[in-house]
């Protein structure tokens, strides 16, 4: 079955932030030229920016700056709090295929513009990017790329682990600064963009892992997969606390209740007054995170457990099929 494309096209404030620090140490006036104030990290943390600006906020630079290489430099610049939460996140896990494997289970929350997906062929990697639903234009597709590169160079402190880099635009007058940067062949007028690596790769260590982090940054990327989701404020608050006590393994309406500083009575007749039933949704939001991470085919079924709380993955493969009527395995086969 083919998967389908993405309803919108979106990219978070603390990426979208990225040019705007950019073009500040290049004493530029962002805001002037955006039309735009600069995102904060705390009052837009949850604010979202269509590809269609991002893509013209970019030629502007370039315009701005007279540099037809903006992509590039731009990319060189990121940093984990570009990337909001994933960001530390990634820079916390052991390995550097562990930390792809979070990129590909969080990447909506940086943004829902094209999917991220692996393939193992022949001793390589290839981390690949589809199903945009309108083309995205070489400085966004340069800039996402060279970021993720250079964010993958300051995880590992290696700057020569690559064997191909792909990209689907038509090849740029100075393609030769590309393949400086990247050291390795770069091809365009490609099918897709893509990073190929070969698949030892993903044992290196990261400089930064950091395990007792990682529990805890996991569980808020997690928490905010969730929160994400649609439906008013207090279905919101309620589902975003369901995923917490996932993790946690305590799931029932009384430590809900606590951490919204009501009591389970209180809560319970709140979420009656607006036709929510607790068990209902912890259910439906358990199984919306299933599904999720089941598209991510490196992420195992006993990984996938255990985000959902589950001890054993026995108990999730019975759950799903409460859910949905089919096992998880098959579900995972029949939509990605």
């Amino acid at each position: 079955m083919t998967r389908k494309t993405r309803r919108s096209g979106e990219y978070s404030s603390a990426y979208i932030r990225l040019l705007f620090d950019y073009l500040e140490r290049h004493n530029v006036d962002a805001a002037r030229l955006l039309g735009e104030a600069k995102p904060d990290v705390r009052a837009d943390a949850a604010k979202r920016y269509t590809v269609e600006q991002w893509r013209d906020w970019l030629a502007l630079a370039a315009a701005e700056l007279g540099d037809d290489l903006l992509s590039l430099h731009l990319g060189q610049s990121i940093t984990p709090a570009h990337l909001g939460i994933v960001g530390y996140v990634l820079q916390s896990c052991p390995t550097l295929g562990a930390a792809l494997q979070r990129l590909e289970a969080f990447e909506s929350l940086i943004s829902n513009v094209a999917y991220v997906k692996t393939n193992r062929s022949g001793g390589e990697i290839a981390i690949g990017w589809t199903d945009a639903k309108t083309t995205l234009g070489r400085l966004v597709d340069e800039t996402a790329m060279t970021a993720y590169v250079q964010f993958g160079r300051h995880l590992t402190g290696k700057t020569n682990v690559l064997k191909r880099i792909d990209f689907v635009h038509e090849r740029p007058a100075e393609a030769a600064r590309y393949e400086d940067y990247f050291r390795c062949e770069v091809r365009f007028s490609q099918p897709e963009n893509c990073i190929v690596i070969a698949d030892s790769v993903l044992e290196l260590p990261l400089q930064q892992a950091d395990s007792s982090l990682l529990d805890i940054i996991e569980k808020q990327a997690v928490d905010l997969m969730a929160g994400r989701a649609a439906g008013t404020e207090l279905l919101r608050s309620v589902r975003s606390i369901i995923v917490q006590l996932s993790c946690e393994g305590d799931l029932d309406i009384e430590r809900a209740a606590s951490r919204l500083n009501m009591s389970s009575r209180t809560l319970h007749r709140r979420m009656a007054e607006e036709g929510i039933h607790f068990r209902m949704l912890c259910n439906e939001t358990r199984c919306e995170l299933a599904k999720e991470y089941l598209k991510n085919r490196r992420m195992t079924l006993g990984e996938i457990a255990w985000l959902l709380g589950y001890t054993e993955q026995s108990a999730f493969s019975r759950a799903f099929r409460r859910w949905t009527g089919m096992p998880p395995a098959n579900w995972r086969k029949e939509n990605v």
